[in-house]
């Protein structure tokens, strides 16, 4: 009846991860720092065409740029 392959899609673009209110998560691999940004604040300011998986963010704590990217859903509270 349904493929479920037909039924996802790919979070390529800021502007498809902000209009599913997604969140970037950001992991330091070199110091196990955390942080997110919302999808949307950052398409504002660098597009909403940017794939989020390719960029380059550099750690506040330790300032390496080695951190892991994940888009994932925005919980309510």
């Amino acid at each position: 009846m349904f493929d479920y392959a037909d039924m996802t899609i790919d979070i390529d673009t800021l502007g498809k991860a902000s209009r599913h209110r997604m969140v970037l998560h950001m992991t330091c691999r070199h110091c196990g720092h955390k942080g997110q940004i919302k999808a949307r604040d950052l398409a504002r300011t660098h597009g909403f065409g940017t794939d989020p998986r390719t960029w380059s963010f550099r750690c506040s704590r330790c300032d390496m740029r080695n951190c892991i990217v994940r888009v994932m859903e925005e919980i309510r509270r």
